[in-house]
């Protein structure tokens, strides 16, 4: 339970409008569809948990993270996670693995995400009439990627120095993760439009 909701939120709208300003200025350069705009909300997953593990103290007994959710473990020990898979257990690529169910209530059909991890999961999997499929993430490949990601970097190492984070992996565990989502080459063999 978060107990200072109040500042918090204050800090994170603070945080996000900084963001904003950022992905503006990378915009003009880069164009609308660019680094900052892609991962905007993964971005604003990790600072705001972030924030919520600064300002509102959690046991020390929660040590397992969801990245990019993080906790006040993380952001107070030298945690390096070198890489990230597909299969890594983020909320992002979570939602690849999720199921999208319908499920009739009061006649009515009421549509969410189940985590496999979820004890309703497998209960739906065995009662269900309902058909369930999987997605599939390809990576993309964005022009001038990583001049865009040197913006991203200062941002993190300026938020990382004005909330005196100890984890001195902090940015590269964030830019680490941007791997599984961007190519590093443009893939010839790829169908879909680049940026």
């Amino acid at each position: 339970m978060v107990y200072n909701i109040d500042k918090i939120n204050k800090i994170n709208l603070k945080i996000f409008k900084s963001l904003d300003k950022i992905n503006l200025k990378i915009s003009k350069h880069y164009g609308k569809i660019n680094l900052i705009s892609i991962m905007m909300i993964e971005i604003q997953r990790y600072l705001s948990s972030t924030i919520i593990s600064i300002y509102d103290k959690q046991p020390k007994y929660i040590n397992q993270i969801d990245f990019p959710h993080v906790n006040q473990n993380y952001l107070i020990k030298n945690i390096k996670i070198e890489k990230f898979t597909m299969k890594s257990n983020n909320n992002l690529y979570k939602l690849k693995y999720d199921i999208l169910s319908l499920i009739k209530k009061n006649n009515d059909f009421e549509i969410f995400n189940v985590s496999p991890k979820n004890h309703i999961y497998k209960k739906i999997i065995k009662n269900s009439i309902f058909s369930f499929s999987k997605q599939h993430f390809q990576k993309i490949y964005i022009k001038n990627y990583l001049e865009q990601k040197e913006y991203l970097i200062k941002f993190l190492n300026t938020f990382k120095f004005q909330y005196k984070i100890k984890n001195k992996f902090f940015t590269d565990n964030f830019l680490n993760y941007l791997e599984i989502f961007f190519l590093k080459k443009k893939n010839l063999n790829q169908t879909q439009k680049s940026y």
